[in-house]
């Protein structure tokens, strides 16, 4: 069996019938083995929200965001593993200035997130909206 089988059987096996945002991209990458996935970006809070239900579906999640130093995004990456050992990132974007004085990074600049940080920031950004 191919590596490209191999990551299409963990991704299909992993994640078949469970109740996931539609993504707008999945990508499979053989060197080093990874699943990339992307949800739709809708709004703010229901992109990070399709973020954390990607990720509540792995092990072990780790994070990282950054904002980007051209186009002011603000960009997050979910990081974990199948049952099966096969490691799945989840990422997206949000505008930064959106989020300016919730998160703050200079351009640039990079940190760990945990997903209850993301989730965190979902929350407040939904009340801001209210």
């Amino acid at each position: 069996m191919s590596t490209l089988d191999k990551l299409m059987s963990a991704y299909r096996s992993h994640f078949a019938g469970r109740d996931l945002p539609e993504p707008s991209s999945v990508n499979f990458h053989i060197a080093p083995d990874r699943i990339d996935v992307q949800p739709f970006n809708t709004d703010d809070v229901t992109h990070l929200v399709n973020l954390l239900r990607w990720a509540q579906a792995l092990n072990g999640v780790t994070g990282r965001q950054w904002r980007t130093p051209g186009s002011d995004s603000l960009h997050i990456h979910l990081s974990g593993r199948t049952d099966s050992g096969t490691s799945v990132t989840v990422y997206g974007g949000i505008p930064y200035p959106h989020v300016d004085g919730l998160v703050r990074l200079a351009p640039g600049e990079t940190e760990s997130v945990t997903p209850d940080e993301v989730y965190l920031l979902a929350d407040l950004l939904q009340q801001d909206a209210a």
